[in-house]
């Protein structure tokens, strides 16, 4: 069985050097998130590292913020302020 080829459609381009893809919940109370680019951010202590991820998943949490869902959003809500775009994902 050969493997499966993802239509051109799907296909993304390499991010430009010193810049990342990634999924960006932009606008909190509207389902959806952006798949776009951004820096890499800043190493900022001696003891933070850099990994090359291969590959990713989409988790639980990431479907709840991606669907808006009441719990999550609350959650993501500043304080104080207003919201601003947040790049998802962890581990």
């Amino acid at each position: 069985m050969s493997p499966k080829t993802a239509p051109a459609a799907e296909i993304q381009p390499l991010p430009k050097p010193g810049s990342m893809t990634c999924l960006v919940k932009e606008r909190l109370e509207e389902p959806g998130v952006l798949l776009t680019s951004r820096p890499v951010p800043a190493l900022q202590h001696e003891t933070d590292v850099r990994i090359r991820v291969w590959a990713t998943a989409i988790c639980g949490t990431d479907k709840h913020i991606f669907n808006s869902e009441h719990g999550t959003i609350a959650a993501m809500r500043p304080k104080s302020g207003e919201y601003q775009p947040v790049v998802i994902g962890h581990e």
